[in-house]
């Protein structure tokens, strides 16, 4: 396989995976999408990461460096088929069908639970809700390129729907990211003035955790109790603002 054309963010992201088949399939999605008018580019490189982070298959990371293009229309069906890349093609159009959720937020927002249910029944393959919340961080991470109006939109949809989703699915860092990015989008003031309060007291919280997570560490030595992991963590400011 060759890979001197492809970025060293990319080389990384095959490395993570020793099957053969996984690698060319990754090198086949970077190769078709680079063909396209929508080549990956800086946010592909950050969805990437962020499915490596949730441990994806070489699939999911196929259909993150392509979906750019297909949701463009650049790409279709009977493109991917022609392709090494065909099987990518269900999960995609699984992708797709979760779009539906995203009209009927606009439209009714009085039953935001049901919503919820029915994105989930209508995914076919779970990998597509993962990528779908994926690319909502992306998004929310670039919200300063949208209009005031967009921004609202999104961040609405991400607290209503996707922040829960990735709760009830149990992906804890996406979900603490779309809820604090929401919030910040929809209660400017609170979130600063909470985020100000936060990080001058960062030092001292993160100095704080880690004396307690010495102390339990030497406690259950003590009690012969064996961890195979011990952590804490900073409260995230949508949490605080929830408590509040």
């Amino acid at each position: 396989m060759n890979t001197t054309a492809h970025p060293a963010w990319l080389i990384s992201a095959q490395e993570h995976y020793t099957d053969t088949a996984a690698r060319e399939l990754i090198a086949a999605a970077w190769t078709l999408a680079a063909s396209t008018p929508t080549p990956p580019d800086e946010r592909s490189q950050m969805l990437i990461k962020l499915l490596l982070d949730l441990r994806g298959d070489a699939s999911l990371l196929a259909a993150g460096l392509l979906v750019a293009p297909w949701r463009k229309k650049q790409l279709d069906a009977e493109a991917l088929a022609e392709s090494a890349c065909k099987s990518i093609t269900p999960l995609l159009q699984a992708l797709d069908d979760l779009s539906l959720i995203d009209q009927l937020h606009e439209q009714e927002q009085s039953d935001l639970e049901r919503l919820r249910k029915m994105l989930l029944a209508m995914a076919s393959d779970m990998r597509a809700v993962i990528l779908k919340l994926a690319l909502q961080v992306v998004l929310m991470r670039h919200m300063s390129q949208y209009s005031a109006a967009e921004q609202q939109r999104l961040a609405l949809q991400t607290r209503d729907l996707l922040a829960p989703l990735a709760n009830r699915l149990g992906i804890a860092q996406l979900k603490w990211e779309l809820e604090d990015r929401a919030l910040r989008t929809l209660e400017p003031d609170i979130y600063q003035e909470i985020s100000g309060e936060l990080e001058g007291k960062r030092v001292d919280r993160e100095r704080y955790i880690a004396r307690i997570i010495d102390l339990l560490r030497y406690r259950l030595g003590e009690a012969d109790v064996t961890i195979k992991r011990l952590y804490g963590r900073v409260k995230h400011i949508n949490s605080i603002y929830l408590k509040m």
